[in-house]
């Protein structure tokens, strides 16, 4: 039988142990943790703990990698950091800017950074017709 076997197999009795021993009268645990076995076995699976939560971590870590690769790659209205504003939004944008309102008013009633409406405002982005 495999260690992580004996060790499973110790940890269920250990909990059967434990429930059980209201019953059968016990008051104190078998088991002694300053007894070097116990010392060992305890280091040993504390060892393999801390790999498996960085196996973990890493593989959380490639997955959200993967995530950003995909959202990255993607083109057009579904990207997914895009706000989409239509022709009509950006035609209301550049009015109200000439009409005095300032890029951080705009930005705040079309929930988009400020950057984005100066962008829009001087023809970076949704040019104007002839625009080039």
């Amino acid at each position: 039988m495999s260690e992580k076997g004996k060790d499973l197999i110790y940890a269920l009795a250990w909990w059967i142990y434990n429930r059980l021993k209201g019953f059968l009268g016990v008051s104190e645990p078998v088991i002694y943790k300053d007894r070097p076995e116990t010392q060992e076995t305890i280091a040993r699976l504390t060892a393999e703990n801390d790999e498996l939560k960085k196996e973990l971590r890493y593989e959380k870590f490639c997955r959200e990698a993967e995530k950003h690769r995909e959202a990255a790659s993607a083109k057009g209205p579904n990207r997914p950091n895009a706000k989409k504003l239509t022709d009509r939004e950006v035609s209301e944008i550049r009015d109200m800017k000439r009409r005095g309102w300032t890029n951080v008013e705009i930005a705040t009633a079309f929930d988009v950074n400020r950057a984005t409406i100066s962008r829009i405002v001087r023809g970076q982005y949704h040019k104007k017709a002839g625009t080039a």
